[in-house]
């Protein structure tokens, strides 16, 4: 039987960043939200948005940050729609509807962003 390999899992996934364009109308990404780690999930939910902006797409935190709030929430729909992820009228996911596989997306349905170590924003101007 051959050993479980994490590195061939990651790579292998298949989960491609979500992309969008910005204000500017450049294209940009952000990472898929089952590429996001524990600790930036908790981030997330912790309310700690600008960390976590910082740490996953740090070239396009401050467009981000100063976007209109139906702006950043249609962003954050899409994103979260990119990903399988259902949610309600307010945004909040829906428990149980995700169209992932993955017992781990239901944890990742929240209001989050990305890591530089999923591929960073590699179109964002820096």
């Amino acid at each position: 039987m051959s050993r479980f390999s994490l590195k061939k899992t990651i790579s292998d996934s298949g989960l491609e960043p979500f992309e969008f364009n910005d204000v500017n109308d450049e294209p940009q990404e952000l990472p898929h939200l089952r590429t996001l780690t524990s600790r930036q999930i908790v981030m997330s939910m912790n309310g700690q948005i600008v960390e976590l902006f910082s740490e996953i797409t740090p070239g396009l935190v401050d467009q981000l940050l100063d976007l209109p709030n139906f702006a950043l929430d249609a962003l954050v729909r899409e994103w979260q729609a990119h990903a399988g992820i259902e949610v309600d009228a307010e945004g909040n996911p829906v428990p149980g509807k995700s169209t992932s596989t993955s017992p781990s997306s239901k944890t990742t349905a929240t209001s989050s962003r990305r890591t530089s170590r999923s591929g960073g924003s590699s179109r964002s101007k820096r």
